[in-house]
């Protein structure tokens, strides 16, 4: 018997990938919250979505990231580090 997780290493580059994923997931719930607030699905204010709308509420994101660290973004939409 041997276990996966003993031998599993995390590529370098796969936490940049899952907090771009919660980056994106973060800000389409704001977006929903915002323009569809109480509603189930997408609402009409978001079909379709507006990607600079999108890139705003983005840009506003801020989470703690899968290795516990901080993210948020600048106005320039890069984030520190």
């Amino acid at each position: 018997y041997e276990s996966l997780e003993d031998n599993y290493v995390q590529d370098s580059k796969m936490g940049f990938v899952i907090n771009a994923i919660y980056a994106m997931a973060h800000g389409l719930h704001d977006m929903h919250e915002h323009l569809c607030p109480g509603h189930v699905g997408l609402c009409e204010a978001m079909d379709p979505i507006d990607g600079s709308k999108l890139l705003d509420f983005l840009l506003k994101t801020s989470f703690t990231g899968v290795s516990g660290e901080d993210v948020w973004f600048d106005e320039n939409g890069d984030s520190p580090g």
